[in-house]
């Protein structure tokens, strides 16, 4: 009992430092610095869950009430796992494949622990109020890059664009400066994350945590002397974390929010009559999903890129760079880490 009050309060500490540090150990060449740094940084953490779910498992499987709650992620896990070790062995720089592997093992591991060790009202509770709260700190940082920190870089680069770009080890000219001038002067707001994407993402996810702590503080408002109190400040985290989903403007969450949304008022409303034809309806969602993805296929190929800004220009780039890597690599890939290094040759 008292390990896993001590491996969950490990798993709330790296959420909140994950949140709240930044953290792309991919994103430069492992020979800058700054990247090392970042690289070593999301090691030291990923081992830290990595050692955490081992300790769990260990102790639990050797005591006489041990118990495993199934996932969903098993199957999942063990495809990923034997694709991340063959493409580690075929990578150019396997250490960078390595990284990247463990770096995406530690936090699948970490749902897997937080499954087994949320056993009561209390511990959910408290993971949804840390996720909730960091919500709130996330929009704090995406309001003062949106209204302030933004204008600011674009002033201080305009200026002198070396010094902006030396620290990074982008080169003038390069594919990674077209990149980098790209994320400058679209204004995207990130929080603490390096894309709005992953920015918007996690908004989204403290959306829901904030949502589930206030219609909670709403059936039980009238309970206590601070019950009020409480209610009206998780109506304010609610309201604080929205609006920084809103100035994140990332699409991809926002498309992610419309279709949840959707799909949650759907079960709410016909929830009887989907699960009486749950087969019919998966096959023409497979098929619709199928249809859509080869019309915005056809159109890419068509045209060169997918409708929309320079956004939508890049992510076909990607797509059109990843197809030609897979033809070329298409048993083991290029390994894990290895796309920056390959793409710019597509």
């Amino acid at each position: 009992m008292v390990l896993e009050h001590v491996l969950l309060a490990l798993c709330l500490c790296v959420i909140a430092i994950r949140t709240m540090f930044t953290e792309s150990p991919g994103s430069q060449s492992a020979k800058m610095p700054a990247n090392l740094n970042d690289t070593v940084y999301s090691l030291l953490i990923s081992t830290v869950l990595i050692i955490s779910f081992v300790v769990w498992f260990i102790t639990g499987f050797f005591s006489k009430r041990f118990s495993y709650r199934l996932t969903g992620m098993e199957i999942g896990l063990f495809v990923f796992s034997v694709a991340a070790i063959i493409g580690v062995f075929s990578a150019a720089n396997k250490r960078t494949a390595i990284t990247n592997y463990v770096t995406l093992l530690a936090p699948i591991l970490m749902g897997v622990l937080l499954v087994q060790i949320l056993d009561s009202q209390v511990k959910i509770k408290l993971l949804l109020t840390v996720i909730a709260a960091l919500g709130v700190v996330s929009a704090y940082q995406c309001a003062e890059q949106f209204f302030v920190s933004n204008q600011m870089t674009i002033e201080q680069y305009e200026q002198n664009r070396q010094a902006v770009l030396e620290p990074l080890g982008i080169q003038p000219g390069t594919f990674a400066h077209f990149l980098f001038e790209h994320r400058l002067y679209t204004r995207g707001v990130r929080g603490f994350f390096t894309t709005s994407n992953s920015a918007g993402s996690f908004a989204l996810l403290a959306s829901f945590a904030a949502v589930g702590l206030f219609v909670d503080k709403l059936k039980n408002r009238k309970y206590g002397v601070h019950g009020p109190l409480r209610f009206v400040s998780c109506g304010i985290a609610v309201a604080i974390v929205i609006f920084g989903f809103v100035i994140v403007r990332s699409k991809g969450a926002i498309a992610a929010s419309l279709v949840t949304v959707s799909m949650f008022v759907a079960y709410l409303m016909f929830g009887n009559w989907l699960k009486k034809h749950k087969k019919i309806i998966f096959i023409v969602c497979l098929l619709l999903l199928l249809i859509v993805g080869s019309a915005v296929v056809l159109y890419g190929v068509t045209h060169g890129r997918l409708p929309g800004g320079n956004s939508m220009l890049v992510r076909w780039q990607y797509w059109d760079g990843a197809a030609k890597m897979f033809a070329d690599y298409p048993v083991t890939g290029v390994g894990g880490g290895n796309f920056g290094t390959f793409y710019t040759h597509y």
